[in-house]
């Protein structure tokens, strides 16, 4: 049993966190959620044993379309969630074709990797929320507010990430702010539907600080609060450090896509360029949602085509899930394509085109092996996996955060140091279009 081969198991505790609140239960808490994971579905990627319960931190409203996915049989629902995740990154590719004019070809290969298959292998909500950002920016950049006010707010699945935009155009649109408002009352209401006063107010007052805390030692966080507990930083310093990069890099960001809409006269930059800015930092933060940082890669490119050489390989290092080669081990040759691919036509020369494609695609195909040979998801990690959970069952009545807490300081926190050389690509891809980004809203020259 491989400990990363992932088959929906986020999806398993969406499902389950539905379920729960379909029975007028607490989604937070160790029961029912735990009975429910352990009597629906087959999860292949963790070994379910004695106490094991995978927490759903997700807010009310996102709960509201859970409940809806629990009425189906497991089975069924898990398949109707891949064709909406899929559907998702559809929807993104098309958004993106029609706002910058790269070709279908280059959106599928930056996009289909980044954001669709390793979203997939574990059922992330993560494409739905950078669909949501690509259709606001499209709509937003034809002047159709009120549609772009609906991407946005779907965007708000992911809470961190949607909130970003969500204040820049509630700052930079005044006209939309009523529909802004409308939709975040909207959100509100569905919240207190769903779940009701005191779990919403449990969610935020213990759900999200206590999800905060058990991911900071895991070794897939992209996150400053991960980092920094990596560099030996205290907890509670990395976290609220963390928290306060976030708050800087959303005002950061704000300002940048308000001078950038002006110098380019381009008004989707107040939708990707904050969001892309709430991925610097942070408290957490997963592979899965670095992908949304390449919209605003992608429609600065368009902008300067012929310029900024940074940005094209920000845009190239951050359209492959490098931290997650071993589990895309069966389908590298679809990654070398899709690498050759968005090489070829951001680099442009031939020759270095083809240097590039086969440096990428030996660096990802070397990771996937040495995952392989450190034994990083081999069936002994899987087995200790079992004997954590024996000896750690969490009491019925407990966060389900609790439990995940000591799943991952005892699992998750092991091969810290191979996980994070290879994030370094992605958090460097992640950074260079940021900076591009502000560059160019800092520069009063001409578009190149």
């Amino acid at each position: 049993m491989r400990l990363s081969q992932s088959y929906s198991d986020d999806f398993h505790a969406f499902y389950c966190g539905g379920a729960a609140v379909a029975g007028g239960a607490d989604p937070y808490r160790v029961e029912p959620l735990r009975t429910c994971e352990h009597h629906n579905g087959d999860i292949h990627a963790l070994p379910l044993e004695e106490g094991a319960v995978l927490p759903v931190p997700l807010p009310g409203y996102d709960l509201a379309a859970s409940a809806l996915f629990a009425r189906l049989p497991y089975g069924n629902a898990a398949l109707l969630w891949q064709l909406f995740l899929w559907s998702s990154v559809a929807v993104t590719i098309i958004c993106m074709r029609r706002l910058t004019g790269i070709p279908l070809a280059v959106l599928i290969a930056v996009f289909l990797f980044s954001d669709g298959y390793i979203s997939s292998l574990i059922g992330q909500i993560a494409p739905t929320a950078l669909a949501g950002i690509s259709f606001a920016a499209w709509s937003i950049s034809r002047r159709r507010y009120a549609l772009s006010v609906l991407g946005v707010t779907v965007s708000l699945c992911e809470p961190h990430i949607g909130l970003a935009p969500f204040i820049a155009v509630f700052i930079c649109v005044p006209s939309v702010r009523w529909i802004l408002s409308a939709c975040a009352g909207l959100l509100g209401f569905l919240t207190y539907e769903t779940i009701g006063f005191k779990q919403a107010v449990e969610y935020v007052h213990d759900v999200l600080p206590a999800h905060a805390s058990s991911e900071i030692a895991h070794r897939g966080q992209y996150s400053l609060t991960s980092f920094l507990h990596f560099m030996g930083v205290s907890d509670s310093a990395a976290l609220f450090l963390g928290a306060l990069s976030y708050a800087g890099f959303v005002v950061i960001g704000v300002i940048v896509a308000y001078r950038l809409r002006r110098s380019l006269d381009e008004e989707a930059f107040l939708i990707v360029i904050p969001a892309a800015f709430a991925l610097l930092g942070g408290v957490f933060i997963h592979i899965t949602q670095m992908a949304i940082a390449l919209p605003a890669g992608l429609l600065l490119y368009s902008k300067y085509p012929r310029g900024l050489p940074a940005l094209r390989w920000g845009i190239m290092l951050l359209a492959v899930p490098w931290s997650a080669s071993s589990d895309l081990a069966y389908v590298q040759l679809f990654v070398a394509l899709c690498i050759a691919v968005f090489s070829w036509y951001f680099l442009e020369n031939a020759a270095l085109a083809a240097q590039a494609a086969i440096v990428q695609v030996a660096a990802f195909t070397g990771g996937s092996f040495l995952f392989h040979a450190e034994h990083v998801n081999d069936a002994a990690t899987a087995a200790h996996a079992q004997f954590v959970w024996k000896h750690l069952a969490a009491p019925s009545n407990a966060l389900s955060d609790n439990a995940w807490s000591s799943y991952v300081s005892e699992v998750f926190s092991r091969h810290a140091t191979l996980f994070f050389f290879f994030k370094i690509p992605t958090l460097l891809g992640s950074a260079m279009i940021a900076g591009q980004a502000f560059f160019c809203a800092g520069s009063s020259k001409d578009r190149l």
